[in-house]
């Protein structure tokens, strides 16, 4: 069978080619782009833009999956971007920095919170410590911002490097003897029992002192207490120095709390866009929230978190405590840069 193309179709489209590829056009386009600065800045831009989206997705499905937010590895590029041309607007160096933590927080807040809502689905989530730690965290937050100005950040800081590292290395420690343990139940129990522990279903702890149900009494204060301690405290330093910190709060759910893995990334992103979301309300009234960069990288975090989240059931106890614990080196790494970059 034989297509056949009208002749008209042919004879316009010829047209359209010549005036196309024309020397007067091209000419007339040369000196259009010339004098329109906003295309050129439109064009020399978009490659930022492609960076800002995949950077946006791969992050936020890193952080869905581990749940950490992974803000001060954003924040990096971010300021890359304010910085830049994109922002199309007029702000001055000193306050760009500002404009870019703004921005970070809101990618990070709508990664975290499309994250949660899967994690939800997935019954990831503690509903007393999420309200416990997101009201505290809030509070200590808020006040934690006020004090900024009394407190070198490149201290604290430092200070949260020394601790997320720190905490890294407990997690991957934890982890080799969770594989261990995985193992020995592989070769003793067979493999039914080893298949629930790939999926997680027998990595429940049958004590966890997130599940109110488990505990009574006294017992039950003292973890209220304590889990209000953490999200005070967590959310007071990240206030200070303009970070949600839940690279601080998952070791500690994971640590100090020992809550099971999966529940304790499903409530720590639950947690984070709460706290994030209060912060950003602060940023939008001082007007330190770039929207183009915001419109750019919070659907690309969206999709990222929300698809990254439905992996964390399909890791063992032990290869998330080791996922966790490589990417808090790496954010450890980003906080470095940050102090020197605050220095500079």
């Amino acid at each position: 069978m034989i297509l056949r193309v009208p002749r008209a179709l042919i004879v316009v489209l010829n047209q359209i080619y010549k005036r196309t590829f024309s020397r007067s056009y091209l000419s007339e386009c040369a000196t259009f782009y010339r004098g329109n600065k906003l295309l050129q800045t439109i064009n020399i831009d978009l490659v930022i833009v492609i960076i800002l989206v995949l950077l946006g997705f791969v992050i936020g499905f890193i952080g869905g999956m581990v749940g950490l937010v992974l803000g001060v590895l954003r924040l990096a590029f971010i300021i890359l971007g304010v910085e830049s041309s994109f922002s199309l607007s007029s702000s001055s160096s000193s306050s760009s920095v500002g404009v870019a933590a703004g921005t970070n927080i809101g990618v990070t807040t709508v990664g975290a919170a499309a994250a949660a809502i899967r994690h939800f689905q997935q019954k990831n989530i503690s509903f007393q410590t999420f309200l416990i730690m997101a009201a505290t965290g809030s509070i200590g937050g808020f006040l934690g911002s006020f004090f900024t100005k009394y407190i070198p950040a490149t201290i604290l800081l430092g200070l949260i490097a020394i601790i997320v590292l720190y905490e890294a290395f407990v997690i991957i420690k934890s982890s080799r003897k969770k594989r261990d343990k995985e193992m020995r139940s592989y070769d003793n129990e067979g493999d039914n029992n080893n298949m629930n522990l790939i999926h997680g279903t027998s990595g429940a702890l049958p004590s966890n002192p997130s599940d109110p149900s488990d505990i009574s009494g006294v017992r039950k204060k003292q973890f209220i207490f304590i889990e209000s301690f953490i999200g005070f405290g967590i959310g007071f330093v990240g206030g200070l120095v303009g970070l949600i910190a839940g690279s601080i709060r998952l070791p500690a759910m994971i640590s100090v709390l020992k809550m099971e893995t999966k529940v304790a990334i499903g409530t720590n992103l639950a947690v984070s866009s709460l706290t994030g979301a209060s912060s950003l309300v602060g940023h939008l009234i001082n007007g330190n929230v770039d929207f183009l960069i915001m419109i750019t990288m919070g659907p690309a975090a969206m999709l990222g978190g929300y698809m990254g989240a439905k992996y964390t059931n399909r890791f063992s106890e032990g290869s998330l405590k080791l996922i966790i614990g490589i990417v808090l080196i790496v954010v450890t790494g980003f906080i470095i840069w940050r102090i020197f970059y605050a220095i500079g």
